[in-house]
């Protein structure tokens, strides 16, 4: 109950702090590590490598049913959420000591935009083409893409966009990050 999900508008997690309890369809997910790193006085600590949606606080809640015992979650840490994987993430303090330095070795840890779109389809546009499309005109490309939303690249390979590309071989901008005056 305690999510973001939603249920007739409002987030799970509302609903619950009124006390209300809402039967919840399940949802399939892939566990695909689970590691017990420590037991100490009745604390242990996990290691998990899951899919997307996974609730960590319910998982913990079934691993107690199943052992006709009870638990909670008192420390939750994200250490990587792909594209972001480990070696390409800093802790807090690494950064803090960083930013002491002034903001060139921050920028130096920054990653290009296009990490973010890891798997997408993309579709790279001549600099005719990505005027037009940033000024939200769709053009048409006769290229081997699949239809659906795309990662829209410039001349250089930059990320320029994202856009719907056709089965028409027309590609629309939906959301552009770059002025091209």
């Amino acid at each position: 109950m305690y999510s973001a999900l939603k249920h007739q508008g409002r987030r799970l997690y509302e609903l619950a702090r009124e006390g209300q309890e809402i039967e919840r369809a399940p949802r399939a997910l892939k566990i695909h590590e689970l590691r017990l790193t420590g037991f100490e006085s009745g604390y242990f600590e996990l290691d998990v490598r899951c899919s997307k949606g996974t609730y960590i606080r319910s998982l913990v809640e079934d691993i107690a049913g199943a052992m006709a015992q009870c638990a909670h979650v008192t420390v939750l840490r994200r250490l990587e959420s792909t594209p972001f994987n480990r070696p390409v993430m800093h802790p807090l303090e690494f950064l803090m000591a960083a930013a002491t330095r002034g903001l060139e070795p921050l920028d130096s840890l920054l990653l290009p935009t296009l990490n973010v779109l890891t798997g997408w389809p993309q579709v790279r546009v001549e600099a005719d083409a990505a005027r037009r499309l940033s000024r939200g005109q769709t053009v048409t490309l006769p290229l081997p893409a699949p239809a659906g939303r795309v990662a829209i690249l410039g001349p250089a390979g930059e990320l320029l966009g994202l856009g719907d590309y056709g089965a028409d071989s027309r590609l629309m901008p939906k959301r552009w990050l770059t002025d091209m005056d």
